[in-house]
């Protein structure tokens, strides 16, 4: 596994040791996982962006109704 060293002030970084604490993980594991989840929120928000300016330069919708007859469901 690799390291990444990051520079944080005194209060901050007694500030994620608490919270590290008080969700019983270590530091780095906090971390990681806040992190990844960061990045996953800003991919999701970037496709629904991409959805949105679709939907407007398409607005054709179909009912769900229609779509199970589309896949032979209903």
């Amino acid at each position: 596994m690799s390291v990444i060293t990051v520079r944080v002030e005194e209060k901050e970084k007694k500030m994620i040791q608490q919270f590290a604490e008080i969700n019983q993980v270590s530091v780095s594991t906090l971390i990681r996982q806040v992190l990844l989840e960061k990045m996953d929120d800003e991919v999701d928000l970037r496709l629904y962006a991409e959805a949105i300016q679709d939907q407007k330069e398409h607005p054709e919708t179909y009912s769900f109704e229609t779509v199970l007859k589309e896949l032979g469901h209903a």
